[in-house]
């Protein structure tokens, strides 16, 4: 992350992964959003402020549950079983272009309340650069599902079996 001389931050930045399965960093910054890999060049990505439509963050949490067995070691057998609880966040971005193409990514080692505390200064001023005439239909129906689905009007499930219909759609 990169300071001005005022101390405000310009960048943010966020370990991802590409849709290829390429690491490195997501990079917003006022101007542009960078994708850049780690050991390819070729994969680095930009996505100018006048050609991105919209910002969407999806989010999701896995919860699952195993039994773990322990061992008792005086008696030479696996005698006591604890449940034992994970739950896994799953963080994507998904940056929509004006023509409708978009770009997805997967965030690492961030949670959902950081990754949008830090990314929603940047997609106001994304949005509101974006041409709204050139935003192709797919575009405005996913800006639409995602306001709804921030304002809580739609659940995590609704909003992405949606998303997944709309995509398959377009």
């Amino acid at each position: 992350m990169f300071d001005n001389l005022f101390g405000h931050s310009t960048e943010t930045d966020f370990r991802a992964a590409d849709a290829g399965g390429r690491n490195g960093y997501l990079v917003f910054s006022p101007e542009k959003i960078s994708f850049h890999a780690d050991f390819s060049r070729s994969a680095n990505r930009v996505f100018e402020k006048g050609q991105v439509a919209d910002i969407v963050i999806d989010s999701s949490i896995e919860s699952s549950e195993r039994f773990t067995f322990t061992r008792l070691f005086f008696l030479k057998m696996y005698a006591l079983a604890f449940p034992k609880r994970t739950h896994t966040e799953h963080n994507s971005v998904f940056i929509i272009m004006t023509d409708g193409s978009e770009a997805g990514f997967a965030l690492r080692d961030t949670n959902a309340d950081e990754m949008y505390r830090k990314i929603e200064p940047f997609i106001a001023e994304f949005r509101n650069a974006a041409p709204a005439q050139n935003m192709s239909s797919v575009a405005q129906e996913l800006a639409h599902l995602h306001e709804l689905h921030m304002s809580g009007a739609l659940t995590d499930a609704e909003f992405t079996n949606a998303k997944n219909q709309l995509i398959g759609k377009g």
